[in-house]
């Protein structure tokens, strides 16, 4: 018979105690004729576990529970402290993590954060030392490994998403900076280069939604709540929709700014309201005179409208504020061009490639003046340089295939747009549909049309293509003869063109719509979205109206309405011989 701790079992046969035999147990050994009283408190039972009792009959044995509990409490503490001590050792002298504390990992269970924390941002410290002894895969390694222990460390994530940038891995610094964007939504530097990425890879879609999550339900005037809104507004520009555009800055009062004023004047610019944009930029040159974001468009614009005098005015004005910036040394340059003074412009070029040639930025806005000026050879160059001195090629790739285009150099373009697609990264979608988007136009100037159609619709099934990509296409399809083509990349409504566009309807006039084409797209397209006053004035020497061929259609007339708004119309605009003034304001009337 076994028996724990009952009553009857203190009743033992008497006899002798005997000396125990194990430390936790000790053996009664007695006869029936000598009967004991066993008592638990006896001292040879002291230091016991349990006592096994034999008699001729029976065994049973009296089990002390609660030394048993206190014996494996204490093995178990001694278990976890000696655990603690190996794990301080090893953390503080082999990972050299020397600001753990011993007590932390006692206590781990309670302090597991704390300990968790101070583990990552010892790995986070530990990355820096390693990228500044460009150490660059260890610092990467240790990056992450802090990150996924202290995930919400702004500055630790934007490092990595540097470091990621720097190894060519745009699209994983994007999905870092984004997945703490709500953490870091006060940190402005962090901001900045998460919608720079944004943009840079044609993400509009996703800024404006991720826009959307950070700003309030109301405008207010907290510096980067205004920078977000700035950027969805950018982005809505980007995809060509300008009404959305203006309803931001008017709503953010961004105009105030001179980034909200430049992008305010893209729209006019865009809509060819062309006066007002430059009347809305050189308004701005009092407040801001050193500002080279605002010169840039200025020599931009006036060189588009063929103001010789003007945009030199300008890029003198911007070289002079910006002496040592790569961007006023380009306007020289296409100050030379545009005056013939080629000898003048080698100069410029040897002594540019001198200053620059350690600027990968500074080469790439060379190479698109190489673009627009048609120098192929040029931009050869520069990619071999580049080449060289292991800077990223796609937007040196990109400028090569243009430039050869625009030369008509169909065969050579078409090569290299195969070429950079072999080297294109995944992590650049946008980029394969830009190379689709010129191998189309290569084969137009082959005349291999069926496979230009298949680029073409490659092209045109990119998710993030711009308004302004596909504007820029049919432009060019236009100029190799693809008219048809052209309006049909013009004709897709899920791109998400602007349909106010000025640009687009020049497209559209050069590529000879019929009356009813016409018709539909200059009253249904552009003047719903009319502002009242300026915008209607504006249009017509921007649009160039064939009166004749718009009025003297049945069921369409084009009548003067009186407006006494138009009285502070400032903008003087000629058609057919007479300038608008105060009381000339027209309007469509479509009986059709």
């Amino acid at each position: 018979m076994i028996c724990f701790s009952s009553p009857d079992c203190c009743r033992l046969t008497a006899g002798r105690l005997p000396r125990p035999r194990r430390w936790c147990e000790h053996v009664i050994d007695h006869t029936k004729e000598e009967l004991l009283s066993f008592s638990p408190d006896h001292p040879d039972y002291r230091y016991k576990l349990w006592v096994r009792v034999v008699t001729p009959d029976s065994v049973w044995y009296h089990v002390f529970w609660r030394r048993i509990a206190l014996a494996l409490a204490l093995l178990t503490l001694a278990g976890w402290l000696s655990a603690a001590a190996g794990v301080w050792a090893f953390v503080k002298f082999q990972r050299g993590y020397t600001d753990v504390r011993y007590i932390d990992l006692v206590f781990y269970p309670w302090r597991q954060q704390d300990y968790r924390t101070g583990l990552g941002q010892h790995y986070l410290q530990t990355s820096r030392a390693a990228l500044e002894k460009k150490n660059y895969r260890e610092g990467y390694r240790l990056l992450q490994a802090g990150l996924t222990r202290v995930p919400n460390d702004v500055p630790g994530r934007r490092l990595l998403a540097y470091t990621q940038v720097h190894f060519g891995r745009a699209d994983l610094a994007l999905n870092t900076l984004a997945e703490g964007a709500e953490v870091a939504s006060a940190d402005l530097d962090y901001l900045k280069l998460l919608f720079a990425l944004l943009l840079e890879t044609h993400e509009d879609e996703r800024l404006i939604f991720l826009a959307r999550k950070l700003l309030p339900p109301e405008p207010d005037s907290v510096l980067t709540h205004q920078f977000i809104a700035l950027q969805a507004a950018t982005a809505h520009f980007e995809r060509g929709r300008y009404d959305e555009t203006e309803r931001i800055v008017g709503e953010w009062r961004l105009g105030n700014s001179l980034e909200g004023a430049i992008l305010l004047a893209k729209c006019d610019w865009e809509r060819g309201y062309t006066d007002l944009a430059m009347v809305r930029l050189e308004r701005e040159v009092a407040r801001f005179p050193k500002r080279d974001e605002l010169y840039l468009h200025l020599v931009r614009y006036h060189r588009s409208l063929g103001h010789a005098d003007e945009a030199r005015r300008y890029a003198l004005l911007r070289q002079f504020n910006n002496p040592a910036s790569p961007g006023p040394r380009i306007d020289l340059l296409h100050t030379y061009r545009s005056t013939d003074d080629l000898a003048a412009a080698q100069r410029e070029l040897t002594t540019f490639l001198a200053d620059f040639s350690a600027d990968p930025s500074a080469l790439i806005l060379l190479a698109w003046f190489a673009v627009d000026t048609v120098q192929p050879a040029l931009t050869a160059r520069l990619t071999s340089l580049a080449h060289e001195r292991s800077y990223p090629l796609n937007a040196f790739n990109l400028a090569r295939v243009q430039a050869n285009l625009a030369a008509q150099h169909y065969q050579i373009a078409l090569d290299l747009a195969l070429t950079a697609l072999r080297e294109e990264n995944e992590d650049t979608p946008h980029l394969a549909s830009t190379l689709n988007g010129l191998r189309c136009l290569a084969l137009y100037g082959l005349k291999d049309f069926s496979r230009a159609e298949l680029m073409l619709n490659s092209f045109l099934g990119h998710a993030n293509l711009r308004a302004s990509d596909a504007l820029l296409l049919a432009k060019q399809l236009r100029l190799v003869g693809a008219t048809a083509s052209a309006r049909a990349v013009l004709d897709r409504r899920q791109l998400a063109l602007a349909h106010e566009t000025v640009e687009q309807l020049r497209v559209v006039d050069d590529i000879e719509l019929d009356a009813e084409e016409v018709l539909h797209v200059r009253s249904g397209r552009f003047f719903k979205f009319l502002h009242p006053v300026i915008g209607v004035a504006a249009v017509f020497r921007l649009i160039h109206f064939d009166l004749e061929r718009l009025t003297n259609r049945s069921g369409c007339h084009l009548i003067g309405l009186s407006d006494p708004e138009v009285e502070n119309f400032q903008i003087g605009v000629q058609l057919t011989g007479f300038r608008f003034r105060a009381l000339n304001f027209f309007e469509f009337i479509d009986l059709g």
